[in-house]
């Protein structure tokens, strides 16, 4: 009976293990090591450079490594990108919110405005967080996406409640 009891919880374990959290991106900047490998949902900005990010609000500079502080953002990935990736995911980011996301963020650059979604996925950052940054290099930045200057990443399941908003006063 114990046994059966001890791997039922177990079972019940590896069930909350895969449920997506949501949490703000101000929340994982406090403290990102805890998040590495988890499902996650957050909501923000997107922008789109490089690489597409999703954006804190109110939180730059929050996780500072080595004295250097890092954007309020992370990096969204693709799952099939594996060799930019270290944890291994059973998903493929949808194609019809990814087709969304291309056609809002070329409305928004175009017209001036912003996306704002809700992005699902696992985060990834490294760990320990000190590995960010290498001070010994030519260029010190060891995070994800381009240049390696985001301090985490999202391999994205999927994306929802994508809408354009106006930009605020001091929005460039």
């Amino acid at each position: 009976m114990r046994i059966a009891i001890a791997f039922l919880l177990f079972l019940s374990g590896l069930a909350r293990a895969g449920e997506v959290q949501p949490i703000g991106i101000c929340e994982i900047l406090k403290d990102p090591a805890p998040w590495n490998g988890k499902m996650i949902e957050v909501t923000g900005p997107i922008v789109s450079v490089q690489d597409y990010w999703v954006m804190g609000t109110g939180c730059d500079g929050m996780l500072e490594v080595k004295s250097t502080k890092f954007l309020s953002g992370f990096v969204l990935e693709y799952p099939s990108n594996k060799a930019t990736h270290y944890h291994k995911v059973n998903f493929d980011w949808d194609q019809a919110s990814r087709a969304e996301l291309n056609t809002l963020a070329d409305e928004a650059k175009r017209t001036k405005r912003k996306v704002i979604a809700t992005v699902v996925g696992m985060f990834e950052t490294q760990v320990p967080i000190d590995k960010l940054i290498d001070m010994t290099a030519p260029y010190k930045y060891r995070g994800f996406g381009h240049m390696g200057g985001a301090p985490g990443q999202i391999i994205v399941k999927t994306i929802k409640n994508m809408r354009i908003e106006e930009k605020g006063p001091l929005a460039r």
